[in-house]
């Protein structure tokens, strides 16, 4: 199982569960497998455009899409926070 951390900027429920369980569900229910389908096709896009992004872009100039995006002072620049996990630079 993964290690990962959450940091939540509003007080919530966070659920952990075998996903094993949810193939099982899909494999028996619909609904369960369009759920599946729309978020591995989420996935793919997230992974797709980082990729572009990484390919296509400097260091310096995703640093300042970054600060565009979430400029100081921002809600999502104070209160949500990245913070490494052993092992994996990119977990998180």
């Amino acid at each position: 199982m993964s290690r990962s951390t959450a940091t939540a900027i509003e007080p919530c429920v966070l659920l952990r569960f075998d996903f094993r369980v949810v193939e099982q569900l899909a494999q028996r229910h619909i609904e369960w497998a369009q759920l599946l389908i729309t978020y591995f096709y989420a996935h793919v896009l997230h992974v797709q455009a980082d990729a572009y992004l990484t390919r296509s872009h400097t260091a310096e100039q995703r640093y300042r899409l970054l600060l565009e995006r979430h400029p100081a002072g921002s809600p999502a620049s104070s209160s949500a926070t990245w913070r490494p996990t052993s092992g994996s630079p990119r977990s998180g």
